[in-house]
Parts: C-alpha cells; structure tokens; sequence
C-alpha cells in the first residue's frame, strides 16, 4: 500500500508558510452550507438561496437580486 501510494503520502507533508496543506477550510463551508438549507427546510427561490449562503459564508460583502 506505501508503494501505491508513496507521492500522495509525500505530498500530505507539503508546507506552505508553515502550514500543512489540507481542506479542513472547505469541508467547513460545505457543512455551513448544508445546515442552512436543512434549517430553512428548503428554499423556493434560488437566487435568494444563493446570496443567503454567499452573505453567511462572508458577512462583509453585499449581494443583490
């Protein structure tokens, strides 16, 4: 299995400013995303659904219809 995978397991000790590279950021997002359509118990209009999910994953930005 370390054969097969030997560059995967390398590359998962790559540093950048010191910090090891992961998606931990992303998989926050996602299930930022997730508990709000869950919570709003489904959306009917899109463009509000998006700019609800965009406003709640950064607040100091505007959004319009």
């Amino acid at each position: 299995m370390l054969n097969n995978w030997r560059e995967e397991i390398v590359n998962s000790f790559t540093t950048i400013n010191g910090q090891r590279i992961n998606n931990s950021v992303i998989e926050s997002k996602n299930r930022m995303i997730e508990k709000l359509i869950y919570n709003a118990n489904g959306f009917t209009n899109f463009k509000r659904t998006r700019n609800r999910i965009l406003y709640c994953l950064n607040p100091n930005d505007t959004f319009t219809l």
